[in-house]
This record gives C-alpha cells, sequence and structure tokens, in this order.
C-alpha cells in the first residue's frame, strides 16, 4: 500500500473519511459536524458521485469552506462502494503521511457536538488500539420525524474479538463490531490488514467485510459505550430499504456497481439469493471463512441466522415480498412460533402478566418518555440542566429539530449494564 511522501502531506492526529455519492446535501453536514470540532483531526472527503450537478456542489463547498483541514478528492471514474472505500483508504494513508488513526463517516452521519472531543481523548489515550462507538438514529422517513437513543454506560471497556467472533456467527450483532464507520483505527492495523489480505476492505459490504479482517487480526478491542454519532436520511438509505422491502434509486443504483462475480450466492445455503440486511451481514461472515480459513471463525449457527432473518422479514413494509421471504425461510428449515394453549387461557395470561408490578411500571415509564411528556422534559434540559432520558420516545415536526436535539441532549449514562456484560465479557479500562 502506497503511504506517500511525508513531504507533500498534511499533517494531523487523525483524518475521519468520508465517502459520499450524488448526496452533496447531506454530505455537509457530515463535513460539518467534523469541522471544528478537535483541532487534531481532519477531513477527507471522496466524492464517488455521478451526477454532475452534486459534484459541482460539494466541490464548491469544500473550496469556499476556508479551511485547511478539509480535503477533497474524487476518484476518475465510477466505483463501487467497496472499491471506493478502498480508494479512499489508500488516498487518505497517502495525503495525510503524519495521521496515526483514521475513521469512515458515511455522508447519512454526523458527530454530535463535543462528541468527537471525547472519542479522541479515549485515542489518545489507547494510540495502539481500535476505538469503537455506538450510533443513534432519526428516523425522518415518516411524519412526525421520531429518534432513536440507544442507553449507554459511557465506559470504555476491553472486548476480546474471540468473544465478538463467537457473537456473530451466533447471529448476535452488537454495535462493538469494529466496521470502520463506527471507529478510529491506527494507521499501522490499516497497513497489516493490508499486507495481509491484499487490500483494506473488499466483498459487498465494506463495513462487514473490514470487521471480519479486524476480528481475525486483533486479539482485542476497545468499545465506548456511548453513541458519539447519529445517522439519518433514511429516505436515501440502501439498507433502510432492504428493511422496508422498497425498491429506491440508491438501491439500484448500489447493485448496478457491483461485478457480477459478487453477486455470486454463498455456499450456505440459508444465505442463498436472500436479500435482506442481515443475509448481507452473514454472508460476508460465511465468505471471510470459505477464502480464508482461519482458525479463530467457526461456522454460522444457521439455527440462529434464520431466527434473525425472519425478524427482519417480519418488519418488511411489502406483503407480497413478506410471503415470498417467509415461504424461502420455512424451506431452510426456519419453523414459526405456533400459539399454544386455548384461548381462554391466553387471555388469562395476557392479563395476569398486564397487571404485574413490572408490567405496570414499563406503561408507567412509557408514558414518562413518550411523546406527550416532551415539552416537559425539553424544559427541563434547557432551563434546569436536566439530562433527558436515553429511551425517549420524541416526535419533531422537521428534521433539523430532531438534529439540534441530538447535539443539544446527549441523555444520562447508565451506571452498568448487567445484560451487555453478561454478553461481552468485558474488562473495564478507566476512562
Amino acid at each position: 500500500m502506497h503511504t506517500g511522501d511525508a513531504s507533500k502531506g498534511m499533517t494531523c492526529a487523525a483524518v475521519v473519511v468520508i465517502p459520499t455519492r450524488n448526496r452533496s446535501s447531506i454530505a455537509k453536514n457530515a463535513i460539518r459536524s467534523v469541522l471544528g470540532r478537535d483541532s487534531n483531526v481532519s477531513v477527507l472527503v471522496s466524492d464517488n458521485s455521478t451526477s454532475t450537478e452534486e459534484v459541482e456542489a460539494l466541490h464548491r463547498y469544500c473550496d469556499e469552506s476556508g479551511s485547511d483541514k478539509l480535503r477533497y478528492v474524487r476518484p476518475h471514474t465510477s466505483l463501487a462502494m467497496s472499491d471506493h472505500w478502498q480508494w479512499a483508504i489508500e488516498r487518505s494513508l497517502a495525503e495525510y503521511p503524519s495521521a496515526s488513526h483514521f475513521a469512515y463517516l458515511t455522508d447519512r452521519m454526523m458527530f454530535k457536538a463535543t462528541a468527537l472531543d471525547d472519542v479522541m481523548r479515549l485515542v489518545a489515550q489507547h494510540p495502539d488500539r481500535i476505538v469503537t462507538y455506538n450510533h443513534d438514529r432519526i428516523i425522518d422517513n415518516a411524519n412526525p420525524v421520531r429518534i432513536q437513543r440507544y442507553p449507554g454506560t459511557g465506559r470504555l471497556l476491553e472486548l476480546e474479538t474471540s468473544r465478538l467472533i463467537d457473537l456473530y456467527a451466533s447471529a448476535i450483532i452488537h454495535p462493538s463490531f469494529p466496521r470502520m464507520l463506527n471507529c478510529f483505527v491506527p494507521r499501522a492495523l490499516l497497513e497489516r490488514i493490508h499486507e495481509r489480505f491484499g487490500s483494506v476492505f473488499a466483498s459487498v459490504a465494506p463495513d462487514f467485510n473490514f470487521c471480519c479482517r479486524a476480528l481475525d487480526t486483533e486479539q482485542s478491542i476497545l468499545f465506548y459505550d456511548s453513541s458519539p454519532i447519529f445517522h439519518y436520511a433514511l429516505g436515501r438509505s440502501h439498507g433502510a430499504s432492504i428493511s422496508r422491502g422498497e425498491m429506491t434509486a440508491d438501491r439500484v443504483d448500489f447493485f448496478s456497481t457491483l461485478p457480477s462475480k459478487t453477486l455470486a450466492a454463498s455456499k450456505s445455503d440459508v444465505l442463498t439469493s436472500f436479500a435482506t440486511v442481515g443475509s448481507t451481514i452473514f454472508r460476508e461472515y460465511d465468505s471471510f471463512v470459505r477464502e480464508t480459513r482461519s482458525e479463530r471463525f467457526r461456522p454460522l449457527d444457521e439455527a440462529a441466522c434464520l431466527r434473525l432473518l425472519a425478524s427482519e422479514v417480519n418488519e418488511l413494509e411489502n406483503p407480497e415480498l413478506q410471503r415470498q421471504l417467509r415461504q424461502q425461510l420455512i424451506v431452510r428449515g426456519w419453523a414459526p412460533v405456533e400459539e399454544r394453549g386455548s384461548a381462554t387461557g391466553q387471555i388469562g395470561t395476557f392479563a395476569a402478566k398486564s397487571l404485574s408490578p413490572r408490567a405496570i411500571a414499563r406503561k408507567l415509564r412509557s408514558v414518562l418518555v413518550g411523546p406527550t411528556m416532551q415539552p416537559l422534559w425539553m424544559f427541563a434540559g434547557r432551563h434546569l440542566a436536566w439530562p433527558v432520558p436515553s429511551d425517549c420516545r420524541f416526535e419533531f415536526n422537521e428534521l433539523d429539530a430532531a438534529i439540534e436535539f441530538m447535539n443539544r441532549f446527549p441523555g444520562r449514562a447508565m451506571r452498568r449494564s448487567s445484560r451487555q456484560d453478561a454478553l461481552l465479557h468485558p474488562r473495564v479500562l478507566p476512562g
């Protein structure tokens, strides 16, 4: 991998790479969320757009920004997603030879206000380690706009990659998985991965392809149990369109760039010809195992995969596609859960559960964090500095209002998460 001439490069501690394609308006938001936050972080925008108007708009914005921390680059030809990510990381390593760490921020993501500073402090404390983190979501493809924030402890956890591989094989996809778009990665590790595999990214889903490579290369990673970033613009998301069962222009564009050989079916029958986000994630694991024969990776638990795929199918908005995919799951061995017991017995069980203290507490909590209490929480947060609950279910009339909320109210950190600790087997680190 060519890492450039230091005499021609730019000096910085870390680089955030923003790969984008025909989304100049939201790419600008991603850029603004990084610039000015931490003086030691630069931004490289890699524009893979096919629209002349989009190219001109984003190039002009970068030129007129006046920031010496921002650089705009563009490949000579349109590239598939993985090829573009690979081109961008090679360009970044060459353009910033003094940079010690690199991260990806997609054009649909933004760092929250001051959150980048928190992440960079952890990166500086542990310069030889991958530092991963979670991300929240703004659901803006429907009215009203809603937010989804994930509770976090704010702790820094050391996780054994052998444990994360076991979770992956068991169809448990945890936010701590290093996917490049949720972590800062040391230059030395990127170079080791490139030397071993011939590239940093490959396959159909570069994020999970990188995840497999990083988990196989490292013995442990660090997970910052917080959400310093959020994503939005779900109407422009290829993955979200798959979850909805909708063929959008972005989804058509994504498939049109893929070489035919990358669409070959996985050897595992559970994954063959099945089009969901989960199946793509499992294909990357299965392909990695077949290509590398790594002794650290065991075969996928097909029964667990089928259960997760079934849960995805239940969320589809396309009834006909939902019916077709359920039939495919049944053919592959999935058995729908059948309700047991008489109607009278079920009613009695339901009533007992509904009147239990735990159920009542959940209902009260639901009211407290729901839209009806939103004005009170917003007032308390603005004027009394009260932390707004992380699990709030607030609604907004405008996307900008939801973005402002994400930046202004970080939420209360939990002291610990016993369920997560049981899942990850972490070692808690200072800071």
